[in-house]
């Protein structure tokens, strides 16, 4: 599925016109990358640490309802979260 695509940049004052022939839709109404996979890894190259989605789920819950009781938190409460670049960190976002 090929549909040619006008794009116009402006590089120092001057219109700079690209086309892009890959369409990112498919038949289904599925955007796919014109680009390769990218592998993401499930294993913290520096702790060697490790969730499933469902042991992300449920210690964010529980993050949540801790949040609450010990710190009176409610809907519509900002928090702050400062910590490192660790694998802990989705469960806070979560």
């Amino acid at each position: 599925m090929f549909k040619i695509i006008r794009y116009e940049k402006f590089v120092q004052n001057r219109v700079v016109a690209y086309f892009r022939s890959y369409n990112v839709w498919t038949k289904e109404k599925v955007v796919v990358s014109p680009f390769k996979d990218v592998d993401i890894p499930d294993v913290c190259g520096v702790t060697d640490r490790k969730y499933s989605y469902n042991q992300l789920y449920k210690a964010s819950q529980c993050l949540a309802a801790n949040l609450r009781t010990k710190f009176k938190i409610k809907d519509g409460d900002m928090v702050a979260v400062m910590m490192p670049n660790l694998p802990e960190y989705p469960i806070t976002v979560a």
